[in-house]
């Protein structure tokens, strides 16, 4: 072990600086169960998860015969635990589930990594396997029509063949691979037998919570017979695969991985894609399931994307021409990615065909100096790099993994960062800060004999791990000075007693009654504008002036305009086609939705509410924390 007993002792005495609403979000996602059947707290998390980033690094030199310089380590472990303590940069909600578990050796790098692609340039059942697979690890997975049009859905072969589905995510995966055989290829229709599934409520020792049962898999074979059969006869279009691909998020889903992020990515002019969404009982049925965009070329005639965004048809544009030939957007061109075929579901990381990767953020406005923010860049990049150490089992996956060395140190809390440091501050500390991890990646890979990583920063849009420590992700502006912070959690959960006895002010789901919705008050530190003071230009500017100092790999940003400002999305796009590489609009919400994950208060509520708490007791559970999944938010905005 790299930490003794009275070092991890010393922490537990400390402050913890929490979010308003972090230690909830920490209890619930990501505090494991120890041996002695109590759940860890935040000394113990950090501690497993440096121990495990260390045991990888020793591993693998142990194994390449790499030096290995054990005090050198362990004072490189002390500084990391230090700035995860107390915020200064996080693993992602992946990493703080399971790095240094048993199942990150048992499963491989697919439980450390947040996101991959799975093109069909190949039509064949591969890539949705892949995708089921790794969904149900937990990853976000992206996928792209490519393959349109390529395979005829074909009628099932004679006769039947007995197929006993194994109780595991490769048996699940080997069922609808099986499945999909008899209508990719004519094969003779698997007969399944259900039996060996484990029962519904069984517990589920590895990732939490409780197993399902088989019905989300039979309800998936029975989506893709249906769907198959009504279009036997007929090409594979883009409806096809984006429908398939959304019942197989469905059902994991379902099948107790409580949230599953995915991408489609549709071919430009393709207006079958373009309208997905228009059908609602379909994006109520399955289409949810998946943000869309569509692959875009500067110069290409944005009229049709932008009447649809204006209809709110949830479509996003990603620029693969630019993703491909650039990495930060200073009219320097490195055609690095010119392999890459698309991107994660949150689109802030260029991906190849079967690739996956990993991100960690960095808090900016929790740093006073230059000086400061490097030391931690230097943790959160041995973190990410040391992710793409381990393998996942999948052997062309693997071999991108090891090529790329692709990783995503991410800021958050960037607005705020802003606010406190100055706009031009802020991006001259990221324009240094990327040269700076450049020279430190080619020194760690020499060290580690392994290929420099092709690109290493991003923007994502973050999920729950900023709740931690109280910072609004990515580039989004707060909503107001004062606010309530909702989350919603099942009305059984062991937490909702210690968050009535606090007084939190809590009710019931309008649309689960199964569920709980919580209320934390909120002041936004460092606090200038709301999201109502801000027009689309600035957001604009302010996500491509990221791309340009800090993101070779992408910014993931939701645009929020106006009516006024819908008018402009056209000219939006034609004007920054050549400086950022993904957008999507939303329009601003004017209207009140109850039980909204954000609601502006006025700074006497806030008091008011401050006033009526009391202290907040989580210790003693015994529940498992909940594996976090995809972008560790679930859905993307976007």
């Amino acid at each position: 072990m790299i930490f003794g007993k009275q070092f991890l002792d010393s922490y537990r005495q400390k402050r913890i600086d929490w979010g308003p609403i972090g230690e909830v979000t920490y209890s619930i996602f990501y505090s494991r169960l120890k041996e002695t059947g109590f759940k860890e707290d935040w000394v113990d998390s950090v501690a497993r998860v440096c121990n495990g980033v260390y045991e990888i690094q020793k591993w693998h030199c142990e194994l390449h015969n790499r030096p290995w310089d054990e005090p050198k380590a362990i004072r490189n472990a002390h500084t990391m635990f230090e700035m995860i303590f107390t915020f200064k940069f996080t693993p992602p909600g992946r990493g703080l589930w399971a790095m240094g578990t048993d199942a990150m050796w048992k499963h491989g790098g697919g439980v450390l990594n947040n996101c991959g692609f799975f093109s069909t340039q190949e039509l064949n059942p591969k890539p949705f396997a892949l995708l089921m697979h790794f969904s149900m690890l937990g990853v976000g997975c992206g996928m792209d029509t490519l393959g349109a049009g390529a395979r005829m859905v074909q009628r099932p072969g004679d006769g039947e063949i007995y197929h006993k589905v194994g109780d595991s995510r490769e048996g699940w995966v080997d069922s609808v691979e099986a499945l999909l055989g008899s209508y990719f290829y004519g094969q003779p229709m698997p007969v399944f037998d259900y039996s060996g599934v484990r029962g519904k409520g069984e517990i589920l020792k590895t990732f939490g919570g409780i197993a399902s049962g088989p019905e989300p898999l039979i309800k998936l074979h029975d989506y893709i017979r249906k769907l198959c059969e009504a279009h036997v006869g007929s090409k594979m279009g883009s409806e096809f695969i984006g429908d398939l691909a959304n019942f197989i998020g469905k059902c994991t889903e379902a099948g107790n991985i409580r949230r599953a992020a995915e991408i489609l990515l549709g071919e430009y002019g393709d207006m079958g894609f373009y309208d997905l969404k228009q059908d609602i009982s379909m994006v109520n049925s399955h289409r949810h399931m998946s943000n869309n965009s569509i692959k875009c070329i500067p110069g290409c005639d944005y009229s049709e994307i932008g009447k649809r965004i204006r209809q709110n048809c949830d479509l996003g544009i990603f620029w693969l021409w630019n993703a491909q030939r650039y990495g930060r957007m200073n009219g320097i061109m490195d055609p690095a990615d010119m392999w890459a075929l698309g991107t994660n579901p949150c689109v802030e990381q260029t991906l190849w065909d079967r690739e996956l990767c990993n991100l960690v953020e960095t808090y900016m406005a929790r740093h006073q100096n230059l000086h400061q923010y490097m030391r931690t860049l230097k943790m959160s990049f041995l973190y990410s790099k040391t992710v793409t150490l381990m393998k996942t089992g999948f052997k062309e996956t693997d071999e991108i993994i090891e090529k790329n060395r692709r990783i995503g140190c991410s800021q958050s809390g960037i607005i705020r960062a802003f606010n406190k440091h100055g706009r031009a501050n802020v991006l001259d500390w990221s324009d240094k800060g990327y040269d700076f991890l450049t020279g430190l990646d080619a020194d760690y890979s020499c060290w580690l004999g392994i290929n420099r990583s092709i690109k290493r920063t991003s923007v994502k849009p973050s999920g729950t791990v900023p709740l931690l420590c109280g910072e609004t992700g990515a580039l989004n502006y707060p909503i107001a000075e004062y606010y309530h912070r909702t989350i919603r959690v099942a009305a059984n959960h062991p937490v909702i007693p210690r968050l009535e006895a606090a007084n939190y002010k809590m009710e019931q789901s309008v649309t689960d009654s199964g569920t709980m919705v919580v209320y934390f008050p909120v002041h936004e530190k460092d606090f200038v504008k709301g999201e109502a003071d801000v027009s689309m230009w600035e957001q604009l500017e302010n996500a491509a002036s990221m791309q340009k100092y800090w993101c070779d790999n992408q910014v993931s940003v939701t645009i929020k305009y106006t009516k006024d400002e819908a008018k402009d999305i056209e000219s939006a796009l034609e004007l920054y086609e050549n400086r950022l590489k993904a957008v999507s609009f939303l329009e601003k919400d004017t209207k009140f939705y109850p039980q909204a994950p954000y609601q502006a208060i006025d700074e006497r509520r806030y008091a008011a509410e401050l006033s009526r708490l009391k202290p907040l007791n989580l210790t003693g559970l015994t529940h498992e924390a909940v594996a976090a999944t995809g972008c560790d938010g679930g859905k993307c905005e976007v």
